[in-house]
């Protein structure tokens, strides 16, 4: 700006300073891109609705704009002399501000302290160091720079060391269940055929069914082939481990709490999958009877004091999981199967879990099973009586050409 005022002042006294010309010209042609780069950063981050709504906004372009353009006008009609070129400078120049002006008028005010990018490093770290011109100035705006790299860098890296996190707690997870499935598979030949099995997810596998039954005086076998962190999809993959290879006369199977997990479900999707699930089954087990267990509530104050939880309630809360509970009895009435929902005594007026009962929330202690156990049995009892025509004469099978421990001859 002051270059040009010079130049036009050059210009009207008949001296050109040409001296200045060639550097004026490279630095007047920086200008307007390096004005809507930062122009274009300082917008960025500005709401439109609260830019275009805003009043000084308007009243400050207005007089910046209008009012100053116009009052440059009749101070030039004051002077006749000045020549058509350089009036026509200067009110281009009153008319349309060096977009940079932006910035310096912004950082004076302090208008940029809380606006950051999109990668948490604040603008004026970046753009500026007009407060404190000098040496001293230079070297606070360096400090700062150089935080504000530092800052990025160690954002950039805290993600990275989070996806690899993700991707080995998943290679993990993947492991286990591998491995899981191997010992039920080695199980199963053990196993007697005809009896009863509970399938699904951790809420299930974490069930001490048998050892709750021995304090209940239950001596009948039930079989517990649940697996922890289990969606739909992974069972249907599974479920000759799961259900085929031990010919169940009844399963009880509870499955899908863990698809509620995330942002794409939906209670029809879950439905659906649940609904493949029972048909393979029907087709492979003929005769099996089916009954579906009602999902468990959450314990929501509980769960939201972790910021995993917190995450978790986002997709999965106990309004959901009753409008699943509604989808699967239908699915039931639909497919033929029974419906069982054992969740009144762990339920408080609320709709929780009771917190007695769970360990974080979601999951449940030995003593809250046992209160699932107590309206379960009924069930139970008169599906173990009705079990058994699937057994062998043992009442056992025992692989690699053996039977009762002794080799066949």
């Amino acid at each position: 700006m002051i270059a040009s005022r010079w130049g036009c002042c050059c210009t009207f006294y008949h001296h050109p300073a040409v001296i200045f010309t060639n550097a004026v010209s490279s630095v007047a042609a920086c200008n307007a891109p390096v004005a809507m780069v930062i122009l274009g950063v300082l917008l960025g981050n500005i709401s439109p609705k609260r830019m275009f709504l805003s009043k000084e906004a308007w009243l400050v372009g207005g007089v910046r704009l209008l009012l100053i353009p116009l009052l440059t006008v009749l101070l030039l009609k004051a002077f006749p002399g000045v020549p058509g070129e350089m009036r026509a400078a200067l009110i281009i120049a009153a008319a349309a501000p060096v977009g940079s002006n932006l910035a310096v008028y912004v950082q004076r005010q302090g208008g940029d302290s809380p606006g950051c990018r999109r990668d948490g490093v604040p603008f004026h770290h970046l753009v500026h160091y007009h407060h404190a011109p000098g040496p001293a100035g230079f070297l606070t705006w360096a400090e700062n720079r150089r935080g504000a790299i530092e800052m990025s860098e160690k954002m950039a890296i805290e993600q990275r060391v989070e996806r690899e996190i993700t991707a080995r707690m998943e290679e993990l997870d993947q492991k286990l269940v591998a491995e899981k499935l191997e010992r039920y598979r080695r199980l199963n030949q053990f196993a007697q055929l005809g009896k009863v099995l509970f399938v699904g997810s951790s809420l299930m596998e974490q069930f001490p069914i048998n050892e709750l039954l021995l304090d209940m005086g239950r001596t009948y076998t039930v079989y517990n082939r649940g697996i922890g962190g289990y969606t739909t999809q992974q069972l249907a993959k599974s479920l000759d481990v799961c259900v085929y290879e031990l010919q169940p006369s009844q399963v009880l199977i509870n499955i899908g709490t863990n698809d509620m997990n995330t942002q794409e479900y939906t209670v029809e999707g879950l439905m659906e999958r649940y609904e493949a699930i029972l048909r393979d089954i029907q087709a492979h087990v003929p005769g099996v009877k089916l009954t579906l267990l009602a999902y468990y509530p959450l314990c929501e104050p509980k769960l939201a004091e972790d910021p995993h939880g917190r995450e978790i309630l986002k997709s999965r809360n106990n309004r959901i999981i009753a409008q699943a509970n509604q989808a699967v009895q239908a699915l039931a009435k639909k497919v033929g199967a029974g419906f069982l929902n054992c969740n009144s005594a762990i339920t408080d007026e609320s709709g929780n879990m009771r917190p007695e009962y769970t360990i974080e929330g979601m999951h449940m202690y030995g003593d809250g099973y046992a209160q699932v156990l107590k309206a379960l049995l009924p069930w139970l009892d008169e599906a173990a009586a009705s079990s058994g025509s699937r057994q062998s004469a043992t009442g056992a099978r025992f692989p690699h050409g053996t039977e009762g421990g002794a080799p066949i001859q």
